[in-house]
């Protein structure tokens, strides 16, 4: 499906506020959502294609042609078993110009578990090539109060083509992807389904709707609303809201059911993200807060050292040599004003509310893995940690006879970069204390060692697999070798 203006700009946008290093040459997202139907739950893949990664063919003289084909395959994780499988080719709209474009599909699937494999491939270019894998969850129980997932949109209007998978209870949706409002987008949808609600509100023809936003990492409510609703056995509910004021930032949306008594009975929340440049320099402009009365001024040299060591995670390539040549010299001004200046730009409105925050979680980080050679935030868990956020799973290994100690981190979705089912392995060669390396990830911009699964085995060179000991695809089947399978599966 051809998308509009703000999603042909959504990619490029993306690029310049999310994603700090370059991409593959393919570049797709995919997200999913699930619902409940009275003949039984669904999953709902949106897939948004980047066209201007893709060949084009000429359909004449001026107007050229995207064209793709992508696989699906679903399976349960439990028992392996493919579920469903399907392959499509998609074309794009026929245009002058490259135009971003998206597909939905929407499967059956009951309570359990699933992995989705996702191969792309540029039908004009097949060694253009995209594998993506991601895991979700489908848990719903009759009688129970139960959300769907939240469909956050750029805009939603009536539609009475039924039989359009694009659209849904007579209106047409356009998803937003990566729950990401890029400049000049001043109001967001949302779509989201209540399930239950006889059962929760027994007696009662009415319910109150609560909506509410808040930034991230704040108890500050940005917005808040309620509204009388029916209480039936499905409330569809289709709402904008408006993001103009919104600073550039993280935040959370929050639907809430509420009972007469003003008691929330169930709830459901999702992030998003939103850029506003023009509105941060005007806050920025107007905060009475400023360098010489901030909360800089009051933290000693120690503190000053330790805040900005704290932050190098965050800091872009470009001012890492700035920020080494004032932790050189140690001058509390340029200290002062360098953290000032930082967290500004990350918070232009509570910068210090937002330091706060994030020095609690380096405190905590800094102890979780301190090793006894520097700051426990100076070491690579500590480095990853705090540049992307505690991750949604860690697998640490310590009685592989073959290999030494080693964890593998799980993040569903990359905070920051919009990458999906990104791994991290941190390895110990030297078995000392707290001294866990970076081996391998595939996040983008980070270190990606081919070479991994050799090096993690290096002690052991007889279990190898591969034309040569540069070249290890694998190990050798046996007793307690997981890491590949940890890192694939996990």
């Amino acid at each position: 499906m051809k998308t509009s203006t703000v999603f042909n700009k959504l990619i490029s946008g993306i690029l310049l506020i999310w994603f700090p290093f370059q991409l593959s040459a393919l570049d797709a997202h995919l997200s999913l959502y699930t619902f409940n139907s009275p003949d039984g739950a669904f999953t709902e893949l949106c897939l948004y294609i980047n066209a201007g990664e893709l060949e084009r063919k000429m359909v004449d003289s001026i107007n050229g042609q995207s064209v793709v084909e992508y696989t699906l395959v679903i399976s349960d994780h439990a028992t392996e078993l493919v579920v469903y499988a399907d392959r499509f080719r998609l074309s794009g709209p026929v245009g002058e110009e490259p135009e971003n474009f998206y597909d939905i599909r929407r499967i059956p699937v009951e309570n359990g578990d699933y992995r989705v494999d996702l191969t792309l491939i540029d039908a004009l270019n097949p060694e253009n090539e995209l594998n993506r894998t991601t895991d979700f969850s489908v848990s719903f129980q009759p009688e129970v109060l139960e959300f769907s997932t939240i469909q956050l949109l750029f805009s939603a209007s009536p539609d009475d083509d039924f039989q359009s998978r694009f659209v849904k209870n007579g209106f047409r949706m356009e998803i937003a992807p990566l729950n990401y409002f890029p400049p000049g987008v001043d109001r967001m949808y949302f779509y989201n389904e209540i399930y239950g609600l006889q059962t929760a509100f027994p007696g009662e023809e009415h319910y109150a709707l609560g909506i509410e936003l808040k930034r991230r990492g704040s108890n500050e409510v940005m917005m808040s609303t309620f509204s009388r609703r029916s209480v039936g056995e499905v409330d569809p509910v289709l709402r904008s809201v408006d993001i103009s004021e919104l600073g550039s930032g993280e935040y959370l949306l929050t639907i809430n059911a509420v009972n007469r008594e003003q008691e929330i009975i169930g709830s459901t929340t999702t992030l998003f993200y939103r850029h506003n440049p023009i509105l941060d320099e005007e806050l920025v402009e107007e905060q009475l807060v400023t360098f010489d009365n901030s909360f800089v001024q009051d933290l000693d040299t120690e503190e000053l050292v330790y805040s900005l060591k704290a932050i190098a995670p965050l800091i872009s390539p470009q001012d890492v040599t700035r920020l080494n040549n004032i932790l050189r010299n140690k001058k509390d001004d340029q200290m002062r004003y360098f953290l000032f200046e930082t967290w500004c730009n990350v918070d232009p409105y509570e910068p210090q509310n937002s330091y706060e925050q994030f020095m609690e979680v380096a405190r905590a980080v800094d102890k979780m893995y301190y090793s006894g050679f520097g700051r426990g935030f100076e070491t690579d868990r500590g480095r990853i940690f705090l540049r992307y956020g505690r991750p949604d799973d860690i697998e640490n290994v310590q009685t592989e006879t073959d290999a030494p100690p080693y964890e593998v981190w799980t993040y569903s979705r990359l905070p920051g970069t919009g990458q999906t089912e990104v791994k991290f392995v941190f390895y110990n060669p030297s078995l000392a204390g707290n001294m866990y390396e970076l081996l391998h990830t595939n996040a983008r911009g980070e270190l990606n060692n081919p070479n991994w699964i050799r090096d993690l085995y290096q002690n052991a060179p007889n279990i190898h697999e591969g034309p040569n000991y540069h070249q290890v695809d694998g190990i050798q089947d046996g007793f307690n070798r997981r890491a590949i399978d940890v890192f694939t599966d996990n």
